[in-house]
């Protein structure tokens, strides 16, 4: 028996219904990937570190005397640490940062860098700590950064290295994800230096060889068989200690842009370096400073190969500024130890300071 025609019209309806849905789900699914894409987590952002590495000396004495003092600005070799974290924008200074990015480059090329990171969306205070190690591969340093509201010097103290140098920044960026491609959120951080930098460069060093020399014969008799000649005196026989008198600031705070803390007590070796024949520089360090001028009192001890001190500097309080090199001249290798000297910028007696 033949279905009628509204059989048949039955049956194609129901067929075309169960198609429908057969197809509907896989259309859905289509739609919905098309129009409701994943916004991702992350976007790129592009990160300029510029930095100022001027340490000038500017003279405060009418005339400048004696050898130059090389300056030391950058150094050319070793690794440079780059340490970033991104804070929010309204938060506390103690507060944990939202993201941290540690960087680590050999400085052959300068210190400046361009690094891309990839920064979750949000308002940031960009802060940037950024230090020195003489090894090639990063090992070392000076300075423990884990806590940027209390950054410290590490200890044993070392002095006269330009790797205790060291340097900070911040800014702002506002970082925002997108379905879309977009360019790198660019941001600038201008780096600049927290520290100081004094030097001393003794110019009594004729004198000083030969008070030495006369004190060597004096106790050391010639072989009458020999005719043996008394040992040339050479700076390298003798060694020179720093001796801070007083507190010696230790901790710096990055938020606020201020030492916080300082200890007693600090000693750290000099180096003997000769500029010419009358003058040598006797060691240097770097100073934690804020942005006004700022002193710290110091002594100079010399010592001989066993370990004997020849002579010891009157107490000096140097004036340090930040980023400027402070060098003090003067007569100390042939000192004792007798009151202190406070250096100004318009004194022109023994002592001559620039920075």
């Amino acid at each position: 028996m033949m279905p009628n025609q509204s059989t048949i019209l039955r049956r194609l309806c129901c067929l075309h219904a169960r198609m429908l849905l057969a197809v509907l789900p896989l259309l859905l699914v289509g739609c919905g990937v098309h129009e409701f894409p994943d916004v991702p987590d992350t976007a790129k952002v592009s990160l300029h570190l510029r930095f100022d590495t001027d340490m000038p000396q500017v003279y405060y004495t009418l005339s400048r005397t004696g050898a130059p003092v090389q300056i030391t600005s950058v150094r050319t070799r070793g690794t440079m640490r780059y340490i970033i974290r991104l804070y929010p924008q309204a938060s506390a200074a103690q507060a944990i940062p939202v993201r941290e990015y540690i960087v680590r480059r050999d400085v052959s090329q300068g210190y400046d860098a361009d690094i891309d990171l990839d920064a979750p969306a949000g308002s940031y205070r960009v802060m940037v700590w950024a230090d020195l190690s003489e090894d090639d591969a990063g090992v070392g340093g000076f300075y423990d950064a884990s806590d940027f509201s209390s950054i410290r010097a590490l200890t044993p103290y070392q002095g006269s290295t330009d790797y205790r140098d060291a340097f900070r920044g911040e800014a702002e960026a506002v970082v925002a994800t997108s379905t879309s491609e977009q360019a790198p959120v660019g941001v600038t951080v201008q780096m600049t230096r927290p520290l100081a930098k004094f030097e001393f460069v003794a110019n009594d060093v004729r004198l000083f060889i030969e008070q030495q020399s006369a004190a060597i014969a004096g106790h050391t008799p010639v072989d009458p068989s020999t005719g043996a000649a008394t040992p040339a005196v050479d700076l390298d026989m003798f060694t020179v200690r720093i001796i801070y008198n007083g507190y010696a600031p230790n901790t710096y705070n990055i938020f606020t842009d201020k030492p916080t803390d300082a200890i007693m007590g600090v000693v750290c070796d000099g180096r003997v370096e000769r500029l010419s024949a009358d003058e040598a520089s006797l060691g240097f360090d770097y100073v934690l400073v804020n942005g006004h001028a700022s002193e710290v009192t110091v002594q100079l001890g010399i010592y001989d190969r066993q370990g004997r001190q020849v002579s010891l500097s009157r107490a000096v309080n140097v004036p340090l500024q930040r980023s400027r090199h402070t060098i003090i001249r003067g007569e100390f290798l042939t000192q004792t130890a007798t009151g202190g000297v406070s250096v100004n910028p318009g004194y022109d007696g023994e002592f001559n300071v620039f920075y």
